[in-house]
């Protein structure tokens, strides 16, 4: 856990090959999802929808299907409804906006 705390999910863009969103980097965002959890920096309706990118990332994001049952929601919403409880806020710690913005960056990498 202390990993977590003191570095962002996952490696820099240049630093991770083509099987980047593998199992390693799901368990380390699902361990980053728990930290922001934790330290009520992602409320647990957020939780849901960001568990749900993180282990649909690796196949490049879920059909448009899973998405209209799971959340109600097409692809184009879903997206902006993740940006939105990932986008760092003023009153987070530093680590906590790092954490929340590199995880971000990924997830729209994975789902584009």
């Amino acid at each position: 856990m202390n990993e977590i705390h003191r570095a962002p999910a996952t490696a820099p863009d240049s630093a991770r090959g083509p099987n980047r969103f593998d199992a390693v980097w799901v368990q380390k965002s699902l361990g980053v999802l728990r930290f922001l959890e934790s330290v009520h920096a992602l409320p647990p309706p957020s939780r849901a929808l960001v568990t749900f990118a993180v282990m649909w990332a690796p196949f490049g994001g879920s059909p448009g299907e899973d998405l209209l049952v799971t959340f109600g929601v097409n692809r184009s919403r879903f997206l902006s409804l993740l940006a939105a409880a990932l986008s760092p806020e003023q009153r987070d710690q530093r680590h906590v906006r790092d954490l929340k913005s590199a995880l971000r960056d990924d997830l729209a990498l994975s789902w584009r």
